[in-house]
């Protein structure tokens, strides 16, 4: 399995859980013209919002903020594919995922 596949999965595995707690998550790939496949992920919860810009290559933008936090730009660079989990875990923390441990 590879980047691509692995966050879009993810995506979707969780659009439904995470709209029942009032989070909108939209996902989606670049044109199959390109040469360098990537894909996106955007979470938003009321006036936070997060977002994760992902190449096949492993590379990654994450960014993430709200009105009472300051924005944030980070690049990555994953090696392996489980490396994803740990920026995707930021990714819910950054808006609240709905769960106990969500701010």
């Amino acid at each position: 399995m590879n980047y691509i596949e692995s966050l879009l999965m993810w995506a979707h595995s969780l659009q439904a859980w995470l709209g029942d707690r009032g989070i909108v998550l939209r996902y989606g790939v670049s044109p199959s013209d390109r040469l360098t496949q990537s894909c996106w992920v955007n979470i938003q919860r009321g006036d936070r919002e997060a977002e994760l810009l992902l190449w096949e290559s492993g590379e990654a933008e994450f960014n993430f903020g709200g009105p009472k936090v300051e924005v944030t730009q980070e690049h990555h660079e994953f090696r392996q594919v489980s490396d994803l989990g740990v920026v995707l875990g930021r990714l819910l923390g950054a808006i609240g995922d709905g769960s106990p441990s969500g701010s």
